[in-house]
């Protein structure tokens, strides 16, 4: 009973994935729960909540958001990225994070062709 319980609330908690605020002047802040129930691996749930805040400008966007562990409260670092829409199909970006030490790890860019 416990688990069904468990399990009901996660996919009540999904249904709201996410929220977002146009803060005016291109500014935007927004954040996005994610509720995970292992049935395989006996039950183990996993809550991850990911504050963002974003800038568009013309065919730029820029966003800086983290992942936070709600089970253990945990800070794992920032996230970066950029965004340019080169036309509705395609877009080029670029993407780095930090570690929980604000350490900077790689260095991503690449291209997204949607159809």
């Amino acid at each position: 009973m416990k688990k069904i319980l468990l399990a009901t609330t996660v996919l009540a908690l999904t249904t709201v994935s996410a929220m977002a605020a146009d803060l005016g002047n291109g500014f935007s802040a927004g954040a996005e729960f994610n509720a995970e129930y292992n049935v395989t691996a006996g039950g183990d749930v996993a809550l991850t909540a990911t504050p963002a805040l974003g800038y568009t400008t013309g065919a730029f966007e820029f966003e800086m958001s983290t992942d936070f562990d709600l089970a253990d409260v945990e800070f794992v670092g920032l996230d970066f990225g950029a965004t340019y829409a080169v036309n509705k199909n395609f877009e080029l970006y670029a993407e780095t994070s930090t570690d929980s030490d604000l350490k900077f790890g790689d260095l991503i860019v690449g291209g997204t062709l949607s159809f």
